[in-house]
């Protein structure tokens, strides 16, 4: 596909040479965002976090060479995000206490929301097992969309539908069957894509839709 004289879009599977890249577009996409307000060292973390975790599949599209898009998606999301803060707790409570002291409003406003991660960063720290809940669900069923982004100048050009049926398709190769993934209900254009790609309305809460998808 080309882009109006920029040269073709390009979908791979992410590498470890990568996460510079998609770091960058992350804190393009959501400037306001809780994670991007934490600063580059923590979101740096966080997606090294998943991009080197063997339970994740993560795509980018580039452009020129340079990554202008990425998925990032878990196929047992519990497990990856506790081994996320098993390796980041202390890092993790710098930052947000930092912030805190220097009254961010995003920080203020978003921990409130985040209140499910204190349990979760415990369980990392103070046991390895699995919550009963998840450890009894089919591994399908724990399958997410975490983050999908791509850098404003290249929004349209259909990067995002094409890292969507690569993404697919690996999680096809793991056999996997059914994919969710939780988006903020006001954001009417990304809902409006995960309709257009077939994705399904499965439910709202607290402010969040919620779609799947079987593969």
């Amino acid at each position: 596909m080309e882009d109006a004289g920029n040269g073709a879009v390009d979908v791979r599977v992410a590498e470890s040479g990568d996460l510079g890249g998609i770091v960058d577009v992350h804190a393009a996409a959501f400037p306001h965002y809780f994670l991007t307000n934490l600063g580059r060292g923590m979101l740096t973390r966080f997606y090294a976090a998943y991009l080197y975790h063997p339970n994740t599949v993560n795509i980018v599209a580039t452009e020129n060479g340079k990554v202008c898009a990425f998925i990032v998606g878990v196929c047992d999301a519990d497990e990856v995000l506790k081994s996320f803060y098993r390796q980041n707790l202390g890092y993790v409570i710098g930052c947000v206490c930092v912030r805190l002291l220097a009254l961010n409003r995003v920080i203020v406003k978003g921990l409130a929301l985040r209140l499910s991660h204190v349990g979760i960063a415990c369980a990392s720290v103070f046991s390895r097992k699995r919550s009963c809940s998840a450890a009894h669900q089919p591994v399908e069923c724990r399958t997410r969309l975490l983050s999908i982004a791509v850098l404003p100048a290249v929004r349209g050009r259909g990067a995002s539908v094409k890292m969507m049926a690569f993404f697919e398709e690996r999680l096809r190769e793991r056999k996997v069957r059914e994919v969710g993934l939780s988006v903020n209900s006001d954001n009417e254009r990304a809902i409006a894509f995960y309709k257009k790609t077939g994705w399904r309305v499965a439910g709202q809460e607290a402010g969040s839709t919620e779609f799947v998808k079987c593969l």
